[in-house]
């Protein structure tokens, strides 16, 4: 595994000189906090509730609650949403990414067939729970990485269709 530096964890906040922020966690309560929140990362998304439709890479789908949904990089989400939004969302960067297995980074793809799910409500509350631990984990001011990666890896390996393969 990579070792990787302590960063500062506050979503908005430049994180100094000799750090870099490889996870980031944010709330959304609305459609513009969950369209403002996309950069050049990797994005797992963690849909608590709210309706519509997503396009992505010319494909729609269903929004629906409690469903997840990986975007990459060089992907534009375009989100139609029926009612108000409310969620979770992890962006990662490239360089954790690299980080683990090669099996698991398949999820991470543009290959990916399946980078929306529907999940039932144990899976649900098993990666929310998860979302949660990452959020908990990036609020003191020094972060330990390790920790923080075993998380983001924690719902591929838990019998999670993504991890299958």
């Amino acid at each position: 595994m990579v070792k990787t530096k302590s960063y500062t964890s506050t979503f908005d906040t430049d994180p100094g000189p000799g750090k870099e922020i490889f996870v980031r966690y944010k709330d959304f309560k609305n459609e513009n906090e969950l369209v403002s929140s996309f950069d050049h990362s990797y994005a797992l998304v963690l849909f608590e509730s709210g309706q519509g439709i997503q396009d992505i890479d010319a494909k729609t789908y269903p929004i629906a609650p409690k469903q997840f949904c990986v975007v990459l990089p060089e992907q534009k989400p375009l989100w139609k949403f029926q009612d108000v939004p409310q969620g979770q969302i992890l962006l990662l960067k490239r360089a954790l990414i690299e980080t683990f297995p090669t099996t698991l980074q398949f999820s991470f793809s543009p290959h990916n067939p399946h980078p929306v799910l529907d999940l039932d409500a144990a899976m649900f509350q098993r990666i929310e729970a998860e979302f949660l631990a990452i959020k908990k984990e990036l609020s003191p001011t020094t972060i330990f990485m390790e920790l923080v990666n075993a998380r983001c890896l924690t719902y591929r390996l838990n019998d999670h269709p993504l991890g299958r393969t």
